[in-house]
């Protein structure tokens, strides 16, 4: 590993990393990257360290956008295990 830039490792498995992955073109090129539905989930995993502020900015522009899909982000956060907190603030901002 470099001295610099500082890199910090991270390592997910099962649910955590295969859920939501899908295949898009970016600039010519084919990358997997995370649906919107799994972004917000790790969001709310992770709101401790991104901050009540942004959490909500992301999820009133998730429920703003169209498309999107309660279904598949209530389907991910329950198999994430955040099931109740996802709902929970779904059903406040809605």
């Amino acid at each position: 590993m470099p001295e610099y830039p500082p890199i910090k490792l991270y390592y997910w498995e099962g649910a955590a990393y295969e859920t939501g992955i899908i295949n898009a073109e970016v600039e010519g090129e084919m990358v997997e990257m995370y649906d919107a539905e799994k972004t917000v989930c790790d969001m709310v995993r992770y709101q401790k360290k991104v901050g009540m502020d942004i959490l909500k900015e992301v999820l009133n522009t998730y429920l703003q956008r169209k498309p999107r899909n309660i279904h598949k982000l209530l389907e991910y956060a329950s198999a994430l295990n955040i099931g109740e907190e996802v709902n929970k603030l779904v059903t406040l901002l809605v």
